[in-house]
């Protein structure tokens, strides 16, 4: 007895998970679609919800403001870039880097709006900078780890890297037909060997 009511209080969580999900879903989906048209100055909670098929005080229950939502947006896509690029410290970076590269290529693909508007935002560089911070951190572990530090003399080495890395993400995202993730991953597991590990 005490079991059935047990899976009946999860099968309840998880319907409720499963709510607040598909609410998220929808707002981060209207959110990008006015993203495109006007600056996160401009946009409204009104206009965000009616845009949702949601009502205003449900998007009070998850976030403050549109600036809380963008940041949350923001956190969770690099939380989960890091988590692919740093998530096993046992094992040394260089040698899965093509694979771990593919799997954020995918998370950029996944989101491919959104990152787009992020990376291309004049008014506010916080994705970006935060991006190139974890790139620029993964490329020294990287080095660290095969004992190149020796060879590296000054940062523009890593500027190179991280600028042309996040320079082709984005050429990339904005293609009408992009190319697979596995086809852009080598390109940049390449660039990131061929400029760092040649040095």
């Amino acid at each position: 007895m005490r079991t059935d009511k047990r899976l009946k209080e999860v099968n309840k969580e998880k319907n409720v998970d499963r709510r607040i999900q598909k609410t998220k879903t929808s707002l981060k989906g209207a959110l990008v679609n006015i993203m495109k048209e006007k600056n996160i100055q401009e946009i409204t909670v009104k206009e965000l919800v009616e845009e949702a098929g949601i009502n205003r005080s449900t998007f009070y229950l998850h976030y403050m403001d549109i600036y809380h939502m963008l940041y949350q947006m923001e956190q969770e896509l690099l939380t989960i870039i890091v988590d692919i690029l740093e998530g096993e410290e046992e094992v040394p970076l260089y040698v899965n880097s093509l694979i771990r590269i593919e799997q954020v290529c995918d998370v950029f693909m996944d989101n491919r709006q959104m990152i787009l508007l992020l990376l291309e935002d004049v008014n506010d560089k916080r994705f970006l900078n935060e991006l190139k911070h974890i790139l620029e951190r993964v490329i020294k572990r990287i080095v660290e780890e095969r004992n190149l530090h020796k060879k590296i003399y000054d940062n523009y080495a890593y500027s190179f890297c991280v600028a042309g890395c996040i320079g082709l993400l984005t050429d990339w995202l904005k293609e009408e037909r992009p190319k697979s993730s596995v086809y852009i991953a080598k390109i940049i597991d390449g660039m990131f060997r061929n400029s760092i590990f040649s040095v």
